[in-house]
């Protein structure tokens, strides 16, 4: 078994575990203590308690005041700060653990005193915690509740004349573009943005900022709606390349337009129009102008171009064809046997605006459906209440098919189904809601069917109605296992479900789902002195490519390096607490009599300080904690890193060395 946070001398056979947050604060400070902290602290007269003395007049029996030392009271010298973890998501299901200690002049912690804890934001559990009559500690939970900016939150805490901050980054709010690529000055331009917090979902009735770099007349702002998404238009009156910024909660996102004061631009097909794969789809340019061009080279960011549709139809590729003008018209036809997003570029040739750029943005998608997947979440719901089950729709090879209808049906009853059918997005993937009914179910007794009109393809999910709980948590001790045959860590976790009074909650099924959220790419590097001699180097902090963790590549995600993996996939498991048992993305665990239940998560040694995971434990109940999540660094053993002669196993990045999360080096 492997200590977590701490070098102090361990039993034979034991090893230090050192997570993120430690190896990061102790590289940058040159080891423990407060010295060199980026944390301040000051001192002055005012003692941490109100009793009455029973030493010098002046001084309380426990105080800050440095004057009252050899005067028989307790004079406190340092207040520590620290949090299990720097970041965390806008999505609201992570905490931070903040735990407070107080010491005196021979670094003796001082128990029973009360720490003050304040945040300029979010919530904490408690604004005033007495430290452990044990341990000497007094510990607090941070979240960031409902608010999904991103940004710093300062967290404070306070004893007499003392403080310590520390910070904590709430982060993964994101904006996307979508709509024109290039406009011509005097004709309108149409973009959509979307915004989505850190677990991906929709953001409504926010406003989004607009700026335009060319000072073009953009709306002020505009407002998502339902769907986290908002769509505007303006008309460009100064050309060249405009940068469009959006702005909201903390997040930015830019998109450069070509604008033409050349008549230049695409007559069709529109702006985001559907393409069946393997279909010849026309796309046509115009020159509204009496420019002196010889014609267009067209250019698609998938499939291939063609100059006719009889060379289209033969399917004999192209990269890019040049086309002439016929009555100020120049067309091509465009294919791709693959479904996704493309970008179809108009490259003008013209002794007078020669390179001149019109863009047009389509997609691809399957129409030929041969599969569905289902899924359900929660899969456990309460009476009354409501699962939101998903279906995905694809071809023979795994395409997403589009405008499929989906029909969901509970056929042994449990619930309804509302609405009973939706239309497959680009994506491939139709949504519903069930509502259970008011009565208790056995388990994985409700199916839920979703069939695919007017075909063969179905697929069915099981749900269960069961009983009441309020609250959960997951958490885990400090130790790992090492194990051997092939190397691997493995850490012990537990979740606890509560009811309103406190009781365990038991045979309460849970389901332990594990996902990558967020990778580093870098490598570790020698420092002088202290105790650790090895400090890791980020180069670039890399988002997921795979947002739902699906395995499969929809809309958002994207495989940014080439390198045939959604990283950080695949980087740790969950599974239940035996040896025989099977490692998965989730797991589904039954609490004991106690309200508790164990499940592990075990990864490879080469991931540790890399990868970041986030556990979401779900289950059936009707307060505020239906489902909780944590997430963290991959740990790694503290011995890698107090040996300057030996380079640790993790010391390079297994997502590479080099900046650029499109970088596969």
């Amino acid at each position: 078994m492997q200590k977590l946070n701490s070098f102090r001398q361990q039993p034979s056979g034991t090893r230090l575990l050192l997570p993120l947050a430690v190896i990061m604060a102790l590289a940058a400070c040159g080891g423990g203590g407060g010295g060199s902290s980026p944390t301040a602290w000051t001192t002055g007269s005012t003692g941490g308690s109100t009793g009455g003395s029973t030493g010098t007049p002046g001084c309380l029996p426990f105080t800050t005041n440095s004057t009252c030392v050899g005067q028989g009271v307790t004079v406190v010298k340092t207040l520590s700060l620290t949090a299990d973890v720097p970041t965390i998501q806008t999505d609201g299901t992570s905490v931070v653990s903040l735990v407070a200690s107080l010491k005196d002049a021979g670094n003796g912690v001082v128990k029973g005193q009360e720490v003050s804890f304040s945040a300029d934001s979010g919530e904490l559990s408690a604004s005033k915690v007495t430290t452990d009559a044990t341990t000497g500690l007094a510990q607090v939970v941070f979240n960031s509740n409902a608010d999904k900016t991103n940004r710093t939150v300062n967290i404070t805490a306070r004893y007499g004349s003392l403080s310590q901050v520390i910070s904590v980054a709430i982060q993964g709010t994101r904006l996307g573009f979508g709509g024109d690529a290039s406009g011509v000055v005097g004709s309108p331009v149409s973009m959509t943005i979307s915004l989505l917090d850190a677990a991906g979902k929709a953001i409504a009735n926010q406003d989004v900022s607009l700026r335009s770099s060319l000072g073009n007349g953009l709306p002020a702002t505009v407002r998502t709606n339902t769907a986290g998404q908002a769509s505007f238009s303006y008309t460009p009156t100064v050309g060249g390349a405009d940068t469009i910024t959006a702005s909201a909660l903390g997040a930015s996102a830019a998109r450069t337009l070509e604008l033409t004061t050349t008549a230049f631009a695409f007559s069709s097909p529109a702006s985001g129009t559907v393409i069946p794969i393997n279909t010849c789809q026309q796309v046509s340019v115009s020159l509204l102008s009496s420019n002196p061009a010889t014609g267009v080279n067209f250019v698609s960011s998938r499939g291939s171009i063609y100059a006719s549709q009889a060379s289209c139809q033969a399917g004999a590729p192209s990269s890019t064809v040049s086309v002439p003008f016929f009555a100020g018209i120049a067309a091509a036809w465009v294919r791709s046997p693959s479904a996704g997003a493309a970008t179809v570029s108009a490259i003008l040739a013209s002794s007078v605006a020669d390179g001149t750029t019109a863009k047009r943005d389509v997609s691809f998608v399957s129409t030929t459906p041969t599969q569905i997947v289902v899924q359900s979440d929660p899969s456990t719901l309460t009476p009354n209440g409501t699962a939101k089950v998903y279906a995905i729709v694809r071809d023979d090879t795994g395409n997403p098919v589009a405008g499929s209808t989906v029909v969901f049906t509970a056929p042994n009853g449990g619930g309804q189904a509302s609405p009973t059918t939706a239309q497959t997005d680009a994506s491939g993937q139709a949504s519903t809601t069930f509502i259970a009914d008011p009565n208790l179910s056995g388990k994985d007794s409700v199916k839920v069917v979703a069939s695919v009109l007017n075909s063969t393809v179905t697929s069915t999910t099981t749900l269960t109605v069961a009983g009441q709980g309020v609250n959960m948590v997951i958490s885990t001790n400090n130790l790992i296992q090492v194990l051997s045959d092939p190397p691997r860590y493995r850490s012990v976790w537990g979740v606890s479900v509560t009811d309103t009074a406190g009781n365990p909650v038991r045979n309460q099924q849970v389901t332990v789902a594990l996902k990558g959220v967020w990778f580093h790419k870098g490598y570790y590097i020698p420092v002088a002195g202290g105790t650790v001699k090895w400090a890791k180097s980020i180069q670039q902090e890399c988002e997921p490519e795979d947002i739902n963790n699906d395995g499969f590549i929809q809309a958002g995600d994207r495989d940014r390096d080439g390198d045939g993996v959604l990283e950080p996939n695949g980087a740790a498991f969950v599974m239940p607490p035996s040896d025989s048992a099977t490692q998965a993305s989730s797991v589904t665990v039954t609490t004991n009599q106690e309200g508790v239940a164990a499940f592990w998560v075990q990864y490879l040694p080469q991931y540790a300080t890399w990868a970041r995971v986030e556990l979401t434990a779900t289950a059936a109940v009707t307060g505020t904690n239906s489902s909780v999540s944590r997430s963290f660094f991959l740990p790694g053993l503290a011995e890698e890193l107090t040996n300057e002669a030996v380079y640790p196993s993790f010391g390079d990045s297994p997502y590479g060395v080099q900046s650029g999360c499109d970088n596969p080096k």
